[in-house]
């Protein structure tokens, strides 16, 4: 009676195959969950936009700046160190977001008030810029620089 089994040479075939198709998926996976955390960024900004403009409509002045050495009037929006910001957005958004990727780490996102009245912007760091970012270069203090970011006012 012969015994019929498979060779080495079909089993690695096979197991190179399942490697590969498993690298594949992986990589796959990666870029979405990249995608859905710049789709998270931008929300996140929307909403510090939203906060910043209720407050404004609000006080008849945007929220508070704090200097921050080498950067200019900025504001990174969860620094503990820097409450003021926080504190003026609270009744309007209680909740400060974090980066989805590495929360509570400098330079989350980042607010800077302009001219005290009505300008600002906001920017956050994105892992995939889409090119539809309106400042690809602003830098905030600490050299941070940010590859997305946001006029709300239309500046």
């Amino acid at each position: 009676m012969k015994r019929r089994a498979f060779t080495l040479i079909e089993l690695l075939v096979v197991i190179s195959i399942i490697g590969l198709l498993s690298t594949i998926a992986t990589v796959s996976l990666a870029t979405a969950r990249a995608k859905s955390r710049d789709v998270k960024r931008m929300a996140d900004l929307k909403q510090i936009s939203t906060a910043v403009e209720l407050y404004s409509n609000a006080n008849g002045y945007l929220p508070t700046n704090n200097y921050l050495p080498g950067g200019g009037w900025c504001t990174y929006v969860w620094n503990a160190s820097f409450p003021q910001f926080i504190n003026d957005i609270a009744p309007y958004m209680p909740n400060v977001p974090f980066d989805p990727k590495f929360p509570k780490q400098a330079g989350d996102y980042f607010y800077k008030n302009l001219d005290g009245t009505s300008k600002y912007t906001l920017c956050a760091n994105m892992e995939n810029p889409t090119g539809k970012s309106y400042d690809y270069s602003t830098p905030c203090a600490g050299g941070m620089v940010y590859n997305y970011c946001i006029y709300p006012n239309g500046q």
